[in-house]
């Protein structure tokens, strides 16, 4: 069965349309499997996973990769199923390449939870619809989209619920131009995902249609993924929010969508507006009349290199390696040349 891969802006609803289908009865859906970037982009330096060796370098660093990604109750359950050991025997006699190295650590997890399905969030596959296409010719996509203005807000706010050890990097990764551009890369691989998935097999989620019709929504997606739909799916103990004083409601709420005039200033909105028109444009987001103070964008706009810097230090140790990253996400029509 094909698998669901979800994908899209950060704080565009990636996570809470996850945690949404995982409390379907037949469907698998655990925290961010950062496999592509974390394990597929080192398989010069893993190795080959026929070999012992190579089967054993894969095993070790596969194993701890929901812990490395901040999803402790996922690590746990991987802590309970695996030893690096027993993974790596398995990787080495029934895997002759990386898709069968990620199928079986999934197709395991499912059957030891009694589940049909598995799937994937995580963001910024967006930028591995190739090696996904290769891996899994007809996975089920749904791609996570939001105003960019709410998406600065939101993830301008980002820190303020995490753990104490994050809180210095998210600070760092948000920058007006920087996150701004970062939405435009992302909305620019929509054109990458249907050269390489048929339509029929691609769901653009738009956040604000997801909660303010959450049912309705859903009922689309279980039917684009050939589940039933459930009700009771909507009823998930999860709140769509950046920030801590808002998840203690835990349930789908409409008061962020347009909360960008309460979270970044008219500057950082107008920096948004300009650097993401044509595909706020093309997604339906209209631009808003603002009131700016030039001298306070010029700065911002100026001091765009050094934040960029420092965001791409701050995540040099979950990224991946630094050049195939950049490539990836500075040119939009990488892909493409490279199919």
């Amino acid at each position: 069965i094909a698998p669901v891969i979800i994908m899209g802006t950060p704080r565009s609803g990636t996570t809470l349309t996850a945690k949404i289908l995982g409390s379907h009865h037949d469907v698998l859906m655990p925290g961010e499997l950062h496999f592509f970037d974390d394990i597929y982009s080192r398989r010069e330096e893993l190795g080959d996973p026929t070999t012992r060796v190579g089967a054993g370098r894969i095993a070790s660093r596969l194993i701890s990769l929901f812990g490395r990604y901040n999803e402790p109750d996922d690590q746990k359950r991987i802590d309970s199923l695996f030893t690096v050991i027993s993974l790596s025997n398995e990787i080495f006699e029934k895997c002759s390449d990386y898709e069968g190295v990620l199928s079986l650590f999934m197709d395991e997890q499912i059957s030891n939870n009694s589940k049909q399905i598995w799937g994937n969030n995580a963001p910024r596959d967006l930028f591995n619809v190739r090696e996904i296409s290769d891996f899994y010719p007809n996975a089920k996509i749904i791609v996570c989209v939001r105003d960019p203005r709410d998406f600065l807000g939101s993830y301008k706010g980002k820190w303020k619920a995490t753990v104490s050890e994050e809180v210095e990097r998210l600070k760092k990764l948000y920058h007006p131009v920087v996150t701004s551009y970062l939405w435009k890369l992302n909305m620019k691989q929509l054109s990458n995902i249907y050269h390489f998935f048929p339509k029929k097999n691609v769901f653009v989620l738009k956040y604000e249609e997801l909660v303010v019709s959450p049912e309705l929504k859903i009922a689309e997606i279980c039917k684009h993924i050939g589940v039933k739909f459930d009700e009771k799916m909507i009823q998930v103990n999860f709140s769509n929010s950046s920030e801590s004083s808002e998840s203690s409601e835990n349930k789908i709420f409409t008061t962020s969508i347009g909360d960008w005039e309460n979270r970044i200033s008219h500057d950082e909105a107008w920096i948004a507006q300009q650097i993401c028109a044509t595909e706020m444009r093309d997604l339906g987001y209209t631009n808003e009349s603002l009131n700016v103070n030039i001298l306070k964008t010029i700065g911002i706009i100026f001091s765009t290199p050094v934040a960029l810097w420092k965001a791409l230090d701050a995540n040099k140790h979950k990224r991946g390696p630094l050049i195939p990253y950049l490539i990836k996400r500075l040119s939009s029509s990488a892909v493409l040349k490279g199919k």
